[in-house]
């Protein structure tokens, strides 16, 4: 159970909430926060296959860039992914297994300000590969996003993301 837990794409739901606080922030250094909901909800296919729905809601806090700029305080784009995903892991070795997961990832124009989002519709492919022991949970997510719709007046969208995931466990 502590291993499903970790694991993004486990038969699992969960709710994880992340916290990212970032200083610096534009020429006044100020504290931007973006606080991650991420609802992830398995939904069995058949007894070998997952679809797992990630979905990531930006909670943001944007302080002023620049003197004379506002605050602003709202939801971001949403960015729901899916994946496809075997429901058992694939024995690498004695006590490693390989999970991975391959869908499309999106991104939707739902920011409650125009500063807080992109304005556009964007879409891309997306992979989850992790590597798990009774002790470690490592592994990456990786995907690409391009606009295809949405404002004509904000910039295109051409975004990679890649994350890291490592969790170890005291036995």
């Amino acid at each position: 159970m502590r291993e499903a837990a970790q694991n993004p794409i486990a038969s699992l739901i969960s709710v994880p909430f992340q916290n990212n606080t970032n200083f610096g922030v534009g020429q006044l250094d100020n504290t931007q926060n973006i606080l991650n909901i991420q609802p992830v909800i398995p939904i069995s296919l058949d007894r070998d296959w997952n679809l797992i729905t990630r979905w990531i809601m930006p909670v943001i806090y944007q302080p002023p860039f620049v003197p004379g700029d506002t605050t602003d305080f709202g939801l971001g784009d949403f960015n729901p992914s899916f994946f496809f995903s075997p429901k058992a892991p694939i024995p690498i070795s004695p006590g490693v297994g390989l999970v991975w997961g391959v869908g499309p990832a999106f991104a939707l124009p739902a920011a409650t300000d125009p500063r807080l989002g992109s304005g556009q519709w964007s879409a891309g492919p997306s992979l989850v590969a992790l590597l798990l022991t009774k002790q470690v949970v490592t592994g990456f997510l990786i995907n690409n996003l391009w606009s295809f719709a949405g404002d004509d007046n904000r910039a295109a969208v051409n975004a990679i993301e890649f994350l890291h995931m490592s969790r170890i466990f005291r036995v």
